[in-house]
């Protein structure tokens, strides 16, 4: 074997293991880049959830509302809702139930525990289960929501009837 041939071998070889070096270290970073978009998705979700606490605390207004919806078979006119509450009421609930949305795809992929996605799922219960029109609303996003999380609160959720 001539000594260019045996350089040749060694720069070959040389050459191979960068290259698998190289696939390591993009692999490393594609796993330390998802890690820092799940941990995003659960600081968005998190913040969703204190954005909606937030909304209901500080506005009388959307308080009241919800808890007449609550209260309420319909959320129509001769229910005393203005097409203005009903808008607001459905913007409300639709953000509730992207949060709902997204905690359940984050507790199915193993990014949140078991717990925070019962907080969410006890929350979602509160909301949704005190009112035929609530339901109403709630069951007119079906396609919008994951098919999986409605059937998960519908099993958790007490039935209206149990509801004092």
């Amino acid at each position: 074997m001539s000594q260019n041939s045996t350089l040749r071998r060694l720069a070959e070889l040389a050459g191979a293991i960068s290259i698998v070096l190289s696939l390591v270290f993009v692999g490393l970073e594609l796993r330390q880049a998802n890690n820092l978009a799940e941990a995003e998705g659960v600081r968005s979700i998190n913040e969703m959830l204190a954005d909606l606490n937030i909304a209901r605390m500080t506005d009388a207004g959307l308080n009241e509302l919800i808890v007449r919806a609550s209260q309420s078979d319909k959320l129509d006119e001769t229910h005393g809702f203005t097409a203005a509450q009903r808008t607001q009421l459905i913007s409300y609930f639709s953000v509730w139930l992207t949060y709902g949305e997204a905690s359940w795809k984050y507790y199915e992929r193993g990014i949140i525990d078991f717990d925070q996605h019962e907080d969410g799922l006890s929350i979602l219960c509160f909301t949704f289960s005190r009112s035929p029109a609530v339901i109403e609303v709630w069951q007119s996003f079906d396609g919008y929501i994951a098919e999986q999380l409605v059937s998960d609160v519908e099993a958790r959720c007490p039935p209206l009837t149990s509801i004092e």
